[in-house]
């Protein structure tokens, strides 16, 4: 019983403690609906001006599940036999900033980089997967359409359970092609945050009831029967 109980202990630990590759602390986020999505820029400066708020950003899906992939995809030297599935994150520009996500090489996107609509990032895990020491300025094709080139490789992060390996992911600067925003508040002002994104919410869209959640939480709910 001793050794089962410290055992469960231990996993708990674990589970909370984790490095994930980013930080799900201080970050909140909602559903954008098609107006505020239409709105998107405006509303993430109004919301910079706010008190509370860090930094605000959109993706297409929560870093921490991220489900979506293809099979459609090339580069020079690809062996095409028993190809893996390569799982893609839409976001917008700051996300890594964001999430406190580190990059090994190369940079992010950038409103600087007018081009930055045909480059890509990826993760460690495809870089392993290309078989490239250096994949920075290498050419990727996707979905068939024209090749984009690799502007940078970001930390491995978990993004999906802990008990799942981590995939090859690549990620685009698809801003119109997501669906959460997520915004990182300041250390010990999370009402303040959260009443910041209910008035731009609200002004924005008054018509659609606010929600928010909390990443963390997210998180935790994945290992909801551990925890318990």
């Amino acid at each position: 019983l001793i050794v089962g109980t410290l055992t469960v202990y231990k996993q708990l630990r674990y589970i909370q403690s984790k490095n994930l590759g980013l930080d799900r602390e201080n970050v909140i986020y909602t559903f954008l609906n098609p107006t505020l999505r239409e709105k998107l820029p405006a509303v993430k400066e109004e919301l910079l001006r706010k008190p509370g708020i860090q930094g605000v950003s959109s993706s297409s899906q929560s870093p921490l599940d991220v489900t979506s992939g293809t099979h459609s995809y090339a580069w020079p030297g690809l062996i095409k036999e028993g190809r893996k599935e390569i799982h893609t994150l839409s976001i917008n520009y700051d996300f890594l900033e964001v999430m406190d996500m580190k990059l090994k090489q190369g940079r992010a996107f950038d409103t600087a980089f007018g081009a930055d609509s045909i480059t890509y990032i990826i993760n460690e895990e495809l870089q392993q997967y290309m078989g490239i020491e250096d994949p920075i300025g290498k050419r990727v094709e996707l979905y068939g359409r024209e090749a984009g080139t690799i502007i940078g490789v970001v930390e491995d992060f978990h993004m999906s359970s802990l008990y799942d390996e981590i995939e090859p992911l690549i990620i685009l600067l698809r801003p119109n092609n997501t669906f959460r925003l997520f915004m990182r508040t300041e250390a010990g002002k999370t009402k303040e945050a959260i009443a910041s994104l209910e008035a731009v919410y609200e002004a924005f869209s008054p018509n659609v009831p606010f929600t928010y959640f909390f990443l963390d939480e997210q998180y935790q709910a994945t290992y909801e029967s551990e925890l318990v």
